[in-house]
């Protein structure tokens, strides 16, 4: 599951028994509500919970399209968190 999308990564939720190792490049499909965008990246940092792990991933190599239409579902589906990252200080 992907949480925290910027225009520059994302976090990655992940289940415990998973292996995931800084620096290991991989690939990542977000399934929006008219397209799949393939993403590339490069994970940059893990933290492991009890019950999951959490993982950093810097994309590499992302089209400005990709970009837009990253923003345009955040704005239309979650606009709060915009605002909230927005104004945050």
């Amino acid at each position: 599951m992907a949480k925290d999308v910027s225009m520059g990564g994302v976090k990655i939720l992940l289940d415990k028994s998973q292996k995931v190792l800084p620096s290991s490049l991989v690939c990542l499909y977000f399934l929006l509500p008219k397209e799949t965008l393939k993403i590339n990246g490069e994970i940059v940092w893990e933290k492991e919970y009890p019950d999951r792990k959490e993982a950093g991933m810097r994309f590499t190599q992302i089209p400005d399209s990709y970009k837009e239409d990253i923003f345009n579902y955040v704005s239309k589906y979650y606009p709060q968190e915009l605002n909230r990252c927005w104004w945050k200080t």
